[in-house]
């Protein structure tokens, strides 16, 4: 970061993971679609919701590397309001993708990506929970020692 750079507060990260939806919701479209095209029609559904997951992680660890950390209180704090942040975005972003899933024609040639089982959602689950993991251990080393 330059001399100039002008650090953010968590406020103004927690209104950019706001507004990432509608940019993840494109992402997951074109990674379907190219996993169809390349006729990948297994784990469509938990593949592509973790690369989303961690192309957003990874966006706003970028952002997140500009946040005055300092000034924002103790860590585990911190961390409880970054992950508060991503909450209701991937609880949204899983229902647009099981939404999209169950209403897409391409994907009702495969069963078990048009309409996934409660064993493989839980599975997709435990994906999200293994992102979740890494980001919070990414989170925890940009905190000063």
């Amino acid at each position: 970061m330059s001399a100039d750079a002008t650090l953010m507060g968590l406020s103004d990260f927690e209104a950019h993971v706001s507004n990432l939806l509608p940019g993840m919701k494109r992402h997951y479209d074109r990674a379907v679609n190219r996993d169809l095209s390349r006729q990948l029609s297994q784990g469509i559904f938990k593949r592509n919701i973790a690369a989303v997951l961690q192309q957003g992680y990874q966006d706003a660890l970028e952002l997140l590397s500009q946040v005055d950390v300092e000034s924002e209180g103790d860590g585990a704090g911190l961390i409880k309001r970054v992950l508060q942040a991503f909450d209701n975005l991937i609880d949204e972003l899983v229902q647009y993708a099981l939404q999209k899933h169950r209403s897409s024609c391409a994907l009702s040639n495969f069963p078990d990506e048009h309409n996934p089982s409660l064993d493989y959602i839980a599975e997709v689950t435990r994906a999200i929970q293994e992102e979740r993991s890494k980001f919070v251990a990414q989170v925890a080393n940009l905190l000063p020692a």
